[in-house]
């Protein structure tokens, strides 16, 4: 799931369906921009250098929900971190086997 998780308003639901769908052992790989690229994102478009961007489908959404979320789902954390000047998160989810 790239740059999607902050677009779901139901994140506990899509956790445990990933859960339920994958194998033991199977990975679910996301990433999430950081609410920083938010505010760049806004004033990119006051100025009108970029267009068509709906900021408010974020919800404002914290990345550090992340891994406790997929983890009351049964998911282990495999790995996290950054990317891109530090503005998104990858993060790796295991089905323990």
């Amino acid at each position: 799931m790239l740059a999607v998780l902050e677009h779901i308003p139901a994140r506990e639901a899509l956790a445990r369906e990933c859960a339920r769908v994958l194998r033991p052992g199977g990975r679910v790989v996301i990433t999430v921009p950081k609410p920083a690229v938010d505010r760049i994102l806004a004033v990119l478009l006051s100025l009108r250098l970029i267009h068509g961007m709906s900021l408010e489908q974020h919800e404002g959404y914290d990345v550090r929900r992340t891994s406790p979320i997929f983890e009351a789902a049964g998911l282990r954390l495999l790995r996290r971190r950054t990317f891109q000047l530090g503005l998104n998160c990858l993060f790796v989810f295991e089905k323990p086997r």
